[in-house]
């Protein structure tokens, strides 16, 4: 456990960044460069087409140039070497292009449109066209020919006053450059002065071109170019420019985020994008996440968000078992599989996480969890370009929970005994000194725990031409776990394919086919192999004679029989070994997925297009569990399932968009239907009492004992129509509104539809006049605000309907199965709906180095579905109503930071958020689920339990607590009655933490790049089930080393309690109480990485256009006060002493999280690897 200072530290760590970074927003460094041009060396130069160049600068920058290539396939160009471009890609595209008479449009950060300055002759037209264009050396290291003209000036910023230090100029047509000084100064020697054109070009400002027209003295002032407004954004149904955008959307960048290990894209998510809470249900190979967009919706229905990819909705259910769970052992055992695993994250592009209602009410029903918008890497015409990505890495646990030693547990053990039963007690206390006083110090985090490696394999084909362009990759991906018995494969192989059948009509498919199969173990929950492994007493081996060894055996392994007496009942506790499932037992899943979709656009007149789109998401999981019949620990003669899931999901949308300008006006319009269906089927059988030991039966086999059959199929489907209008008026003042019916299979007869309404308008103020004199601080501003409702249908199948469920009956001394009425009718169940308020505002400071994007929501959920009790003389225990509702309201900050451009460049990307959630109505007073309570005014997921006051001492008055002894856990009487109840319980804190942030800095010099991100969370707390379990003092099972400075007569000064055999004594029976509720703040370095790309005159000797090799560090350190291995892995709800009130409800989804209990700990990872590109 690091202190407290340590958490501090790591903050002045991330805030000195920061602040470091806000003063070179200031200003703009010196990069100024002698004005005099240096003649060229004689290094022999080599040759490129046009295209091969372009590819080589955007592996080198990581951009993408769009350019017509049957016009540039027809230029050559020399240069001395691809190391010659070490500056900005501005400056390398105006000394690229310029002689070329071509220009560079910048349509975002990492997006330009490359096309001639002047019509292009035909080739036959040129007096030679076989004559390659030679591009020069730096500008400030060439001259073409003698000087026979000296210009000279100055060049300012728009605001007339500053000189602007490193702008590039070039005499248009040659090579002949220079650059300003410090103070915007340049001279420049021309060889014409007549008809010469200087161009200026400055990152951050409108390239212009002057004429010299015979004068000496040329001054020229830049105008600010408001770089990355024009960016193309995804939203629902189509795309907007970043600077027509109403809503609030954060948008990742695969490729600054994609650098390390990555089982699943929903990975990427964390930490990168403001309002977007992303934990672990569980680190293990192929482990699933929980995401919350702007807060807990919902009580019983679903939280996670809605994915679509490449314009397919996914779908992860659970409701209708799209993720399944194979056998397990014990409470939550059965690892659930992230089923967004089976993509490769390597194939994203970019990741749009629509937030507020007037961005995710296009999609109705299912945006009032927020919506990813995933878009794949796509072909482009011009030469095809391969690409090869391969790592390799090591894993290990992060840290590791300290227990007592074998000697420490005897000594545990014989005291509990003593404090239970007296020093002459029966059974004798001194019992176990033959079974546990032996030789053995078994560390069974060390047996359990491992290092394991982690391989990635990439290979991919971009390419095409104007008519044809495809994208073709293929992936192997291995982790194996850092707890035995625990893998994860994937096999994907991706194909993009664009096709224009002419110049109105256009075709594509996009196709993933993949299989992903996990080695599930039992990793996790109460009885998994991590919580056996901590409980298990060290005084005995992993195995004795080839026989894995319970908690159990050292009574017959080491005493001949003779009890523990660990109760007084003489009853020991058995523990099944963790080494025995995780050597002996197969619990394997595999899912084969085929997730694509074709579609087809026709442009019936400009601007008029309708789109065809036919999508499918057919995901088969098969799940295999085996127990051999030597394991002698659980079923007798071994134990063995088979399970085969099918879940196939098919769409057909039908859209006409319209998109017209009209002098100052520009309207874009979209209207559409959906229909969408989803069936799932199930089959399973399962067996105890095998013939043999030769492995998983087949579903025909012979059992010794028993077997079991089950199936089971169901089906949804949703009709939609949808309608969105933008509209925007000279650019600065915009209007969006949408609009979105869902008819769902899952409602009662009277709400099959839903209606959901939305609209927002943004206000472009750096575009009015008033505003000009301000532009040369803020060159941008952009104020939001928007309205709307969205909805969910996220809850179980048929709830709206009767069910008949069965019952088996005993007649005439025989067992017959019969049916029963199994719930009640609803036929009035509706949607959940949320309406939500957003207000926001857009700035660009100092050209654009420095952009802010703020966003302050207030969303409230009505008409929640809740499950409430109803009299059980019905015959029914619950019935699901629309009653209550819920609020969420929390602000939103995203920084973007070019601190430093140039030869050295220095970038940084900050978020941060804050949430609160509130119940703000129920229909009773209070509910319970286990240990969470609802109720109003508190949030969902608080966890609800008493509050401790220490330990009692020998002369207190334990009457407040009858029966209780010093060195027993006291409890404060909170409502002042004289007595410990269940009324003293109280509030001790939320699962969901309050505030979210991630800042991540990426550093350039030459060929090295580093990048340093950090994560974390604040404000929430978490129950600590894991540390309760290791703390009983019972003497039955192994305790952590804290329980070494436990309560003693000599030793009072303690908070941890006596030993005693009814350790629940301690905990006021299961109860939950603030001992055991932790804060679960943390910040941790998520991911460095240090990368060097080769210089092109050694990787062109092999023929590659580009060689990277990194090296790379995830959860490298975490700082918090957390006891548990992981503070950010939730576990599920946990029984206990409700209390239930009349009406109330077992809640659902709502309320599971915050839990550890034996969570699979998050591994630290180093890799190595390389990247290839031909």
């Amino acid at each position: 456990m690091l202190s407290s200072l340590s958490i501090r530290l790591g903050w002045v760590f991330v805030i000195g960044m920061l602040l470091l970074a806000l003063p070179t927003q200031a200003q703009v460094l010196a990069r100024a460069y002698a004005g005099s041009a240096q003649q060229q060396t004689g290094q022999k130069p080599l040759t490129y087409t046009l295209p091969k160049l372009l590819d080589a600068l955007e592996n080198r920058y990581n951009v993408r140039f769009n350019y017509q290539a049957n016009l540039a396939r027809k230029i050559t160009v020399e240069v001395p070497s691809i190391d010659t471009f070490e500056g900005r890609i501005e400056a390398t595209l105006t000394r690229l292009l310029t002689p070329l008479n071509w220009q560079c449009k910048q349509l975002g950060p990492t997006t330009f449109v490359l096309q001639p300055t002047l019509p292009v002759k035909p080739v036959s037209d040129l007096a030679d066209p076989q004559t390659a264009v030679s591009l020069p050396e730096p500008a400030e290291k060439t001259v073409v020919e003698a000087p026979k003209f000296v210009v000279s000036g100055r060049v300012t910023s728009d605001d007339a006053q500053n000189g602007i230090p490193g702008v590039n100029i070039l005499l248009k047509g040659t090579g002949t450059g220079t650059a300003t000084d410090a103070n915007g100064n340049y001279r420049l020697s021309v060889p014409d002065p007549g008809d010469g054109i200087l161009i200026f070009s400055y990152i951050g400002y409108q390239t212009q071109e002057v004429s010299i027209n015979r004068r000496s003295r040329v001054n020229v002032t830049l105008q600010a170019d408001e770089r990355g407004l024009n960016e193309v954004v995804v939203v629902g149904y189509g795309t907007v420019r970043k600077s027509d955008l109403t809503g609030a959307v954060s948008q990742i960048k695969v490729a600054d985020v994609n650098r390390a290990v990555t089982t699943s894209l929903d990975q990427m998510l964390q930490g990168r994008a403001a309002g977007v809470l992303v934990t672990q249900t569980s680190a293990a190979p192929g482990g699933g996440l929980q995401i919350r967009v702007r807060g807990t919706n919902s009580i019983n229905g679903g939280a996670e968000p809605l994915y679509v990819v490449d314009g397919v909705p996914l779908n992860i259910d659970n409701n209708t078992n799209a993720s399944f769970t194979v056998r397990g052992s014990g409470s939550n055992a059965g690892s659930q599989v992230n089923t967004l695993s089976s993509i490769n994250p390597n194939d994203i592009e970019s990741m749009e996480i629509l937030k507020d209602a007037s961005a995710t009410a296009i999609y109705g029903s299912r945006g009032a969890n927020g919506v990813v918008l995933i878009t794949t890497k796509r072909g482009k015409a011009g030469t095809s370009v391969v690409n090869f990505d391969a790592s390799y890495g090591v894993q290990s646990t992060e840290r590791r929970l300290s227990v007592l030693n074998a000697q420490q547990f005897y000594n545990l053990n014989t005291e509990a005994r003593a404090n239970t039963f007296g020093a002459n007690g029966v059974p004798n206390p001194q019992a176990p000194v033959t079974a546990l006083n032996n030789e053995y110090n078994t560390d069974w985090q060390n047996a359990l725990f491992r290092s394991a490696a982690v391989q990635n394999y990439q290979l991919s084909l971009r390419g095409g031409t104007e008519k044809t362009r495809y994208a073709l990759s293929g992936n192997y991906f291995d982790q194996q776990g850092i707890v035995k018995g625990t893998a994860a494969k994937r096999y994907a192989v991706r194909l993009n394919l664009d096709h224009n059948i002419s110049s109105r009509v256009r075709a594509g498919i996009n196709l993933n086919v993949s299989r992903f199969d996990t080695e599930l173990g039992f990793s996790d929950g109460g009885s998994s192999l991590i919580t056996n492994a901590l409980r298990m007493v060290p005084n005995q081996p992993v195995t004795l004679n080839g026989i894995y060894q319970n908690n159990a055996n050292p009574i017959d392994n080491f005493n001949a029989g003779v009890n523990l007496g660990l109760n007084a009942a003489g009853i020991t506790s058995i523990l099944p070994s963790p080494m025995y499932f995780a050597d002996l037992v197969t619990n394997q899943r595999s899912d084969d997925r085929i997730l694509g979709n074709f579609f087809t656009e026709i442009e019936f007149i400009k601007g008029l297009t309708y789109r065809l789109n036919l999508g499918v998401d057919n995901l088969t999981a098969k799940g295999i569990y085996y127990e051999p019949t030597n394991g002698g620990i659980r079923a007798a003669g071994g134990s063995s399932d088979r399970s085969v899931n099918s879940n196939l999901n098919t769409l057909i949308e039908n859209t006409l968009s319209y998109n017209r300008t009209f002098g100052r006006h520009v309207l874009s319009a979209v209207v559409g239907q959906t229909a969408q269906k989803n069936v799932f089927d199930r089959l399973q059988v399962a067996g105890e009492g095998l013939n043999d030991n030769t492995g998983p039966f087949s579903y025909d086999g012979d059992y010794l004992v028993s077997l079991n059959r089950f199936a089971n199929n169901n089906s949804w489907q949703m009709l939609s129509f949808l309608g969105r209008v933008n509209y925007s008026f000279r650019d600065k003042y915009l209007l969006t509104a949408s609009f979105r019916a869902d008819g769902s299979s899952r409602f009662g007869a009277g709400n099959k539809f839903g209606y959901f309404p939305a609209a927002s308008a943004a206000w472009v103020v750096s575009k009015e006049d008033f505003f000009a004199p301000l532009t040369n601080v803020a060159s941008s501003l952009k104020l939001r605000v928007g309205y709307g409702q969205t909805g969910s249908q996220e809850i179980g199948l048929f709830r709206s309907l009767p069910i008949l469920s069965s019952v088996t009956t005993v007649f005439n001394n025989a067992a017959f199965v019969g049916r029963q009425p199994g719930q009640i009718a609803n036929p009035d169940l509706s949607w959940e709906k949320t309406s939500q308020f957003n207000i926001g505002l857009d700035v660009g400071l100092l050209k654009e180095r420095f952009t802010v994007s703020a966003n302050y929501y207030d969303k409230r959920t009505d008409a929640l579905l809740f499950d409430r009790s109803i009299p059980r003389t019905s015959g029914f225990g619950t019935v699901t109503q629309n009653l209550g509702s819920v609020s969420n309201r929390g602000w939103e900050v995203e920084v973007s930071s070019n601190n430093l451009d140039g030869a050295f460049r220095w970038n940084t990307s900050f978020n941060i958020s804050g949430n609160r959630n509130r119940i703000e109505q129920l229909p009773v007073a209070r509910a319970f689920a286990g240990n969470i309570i609802l109720q109003e005014g508190v949030a969902v997921g608080s966890f609800f339990g008493f509050r401790t006051n220490g330990l009692f001492q020998t002369n207190d008055n334990t009457s407040i607590q009858p029966g209780a002894l010093p060195g027993e856990r006291r409890f404060a009487d909170l409502n002042a009655d004289g007595r410990i109840t269940p009324d003293d319980r109280t509030v001790l804190g939320v699962r969901d933490p309050t505030l979210l942030y991630g800042v991540n800095n990426t550093f350039s010099y030459k060929g090295f790049n580093l990048a340093v991100f950090f994560q974390g969370v604040s404000g929430n707390v978490i129950y600590n089930l894991t540390r309760a379990n290791l703390l009983t003092l019972d003497g039955r099972f192994n305790n952590l080393a804290e329980a070494a400075d436990r309560w003693t007569p000599t030793n009072t000064d303690t908070n941890i309690p006596r030993a005693i055999q009814a350790g629940s004594r301690n905990n006021f029976g299961s109860n939950v109480n603030d001992f055991f509720v932790e804060r679960g703040d943390y910040m941790r370095l998520r991911n460095i990485t240090l990368s060097y790309t080769i210089p092109q005159t050694v990787s062109r000797v092999v023929k590659l256009n580009q060689a990277r090799i990194f090296v790379s560090a995830d959860n490298l350190f975490t700082w918090t006060n957390y006891t548990g291995y992981n503070p950010d892995i939730v576990g599920t709800s946990i029984s206990g002493s409700s209390n239930t009130a009349a009406g109330a409800t077992n809640a659902g989804a709502g309320t599971i999280g915050g839990i550890d209990n034996g969570p699979y700990p998050n591994p630290r990872v180093i890799t190595g690897g390389i990247s290839l590109t031909f």
